[in-house]
Formats: C-alpha cells, structure tokens, sequence
C-alpha cells in the first residue's frame, strides 16, 4: 500500500480497536461500524469507501473485515481491541472458542521485556486478550499475524497444561491465537521454551 493508504489503515486500527467510543463513532455489539459514519468523522477527511475497500483487501495482517448488514456497509478489526471498546463488544460476535490446545503456541516479543516478563508473566496490558500464534516465522516469509515482524524473541507456550488449568483460548477471524489468561497474565511456569526468531535457543533462566 502507498503511503496515503497505510496512513487510513492506522487510523482504522485506532478507531476500531480503541477509539469508536470516545470519537462518538456508533459500534455495534459485534464490533462494527458503518464506513460511512467512519468517513464522516474529522480524522477520517478525504479518504473514500474505495480507499477502505484497498487498505481491507491488501493489508498483509488481514486485520480488517467488510461485512454487509443489509444495505450498509460496515466494517471492523478482527482483533487487538482496547478494554474500552472490548467492554462494548460481545466476544462471541468476535473470537470462535478453541476446544483443542494449538500444539505450538508462540507469542514474539523483544529482548528488552524479557526480564519483566520472566519475572511477571506475559500481560495483556491495556489490551483485552494476549496475542499468540501457532505459525512460527521463517527467514523471508510474509508477515505473520500475531506479532510484530521485528520481535527478536519467541515465547513458546504450554497451551495443553494453561486449558488444562482452565485458561481459555480464542481464535479471531485472521487466525491469531487470543487468550485473557489467568486474570489477564500467563505465568512463567507455562512457558516451555524461549528461542530467538532465528530458531536459536534462548536461556529462560
């Protein structure tokens, strides 16, 4: 996408994951919003229902989803919400419950957190869901949804023993992995391994 284009694709992110609620932006409980009333709003100025037709179809995360709901065409974010918006959307509309653990689960991080999280566990933070994947990035492959193509550590997750625990997970439309955890954090005892995202081991201790 062409500059003009990644700039209305981060301005979507902000709307439909945090910022409906606060900017006046009607959504409804499965997360939607009219791209309509979108474009009305003043960041949204100059942008086209063409233009959020583009940023949808080509954006490499597939964060986006069209949805027609009768004559209207709306729109929302597949995942990633802020616990503002997260508190007016019913999870059901969203996530599809997961009935079997993944049988790899990673979440990719950086080396600077690694002690924070050693110590505390992974958090969602002010996000309502921890992200996680079961696709493990190869060198040159495309962008792997779940986390940040520049993570430079990869958290591999003992998703059997956290269901077992009673930790639920979640599947979003874009295939990532989301999960509260325990009251919002995984502890460090359900990692099974730390790796660099070139494969090489890491030392958890």
């Amino acid at each position: 996408m062409d500059g003009r284009l990644v700039g209305l694709s981060k301005k979507m992110s902000w709307l439909l994951r945090h910022g409906a609620i606060s900017a006046g932006v009607a959504m409804e409980d499965d997360g939607t919003v009219s791209v309509e009333e979108m474009l009305r709003h003043a960041s949204f100025r100059g942008y086209t229902v063409a233009d959020v037709r583009k940023v949808v179809e080509h954006n490499d995360k597939k964060r986006f989803v069209l949805i027609m709901a009768g004559a209207q065409l709306r729109v929302r974010a597949q995942q990633g919400h802020g616990q503002l918006v997260a508190a007016h959307v019913k999870q059901e509309n969203l996530l599809e419950a997961m009935r079997e653990p993944p049988q790899v689960c990673i979440h990719g991080t950086y080396l600077k957190h690694w002690d924070l999280i050693r110590q505390d566990g992974l958090k969602r933070m002010s996000r309502q869901h921890i992200h996680l994947t079961d696709l493990q990035p190869r060198s040159g492959q495309e962008k792997v949804s779940g986390f940040r193509e520049n993570c430079e550590l990869l958290i591999f997750v003992d998703a059997a023993k956290a269901m077992q625990d009673g930790c639920k997970f979640y599947r979003s439309g874009n295939g990532v992995i989301l999960t509260e955890g325990f009251d919002g954090v995984i502890p460090a005892r359900y990692f099974q391994r730390v790796t660099r995202k070139d494969g090489t081991e890491f030392a958890m201790a």
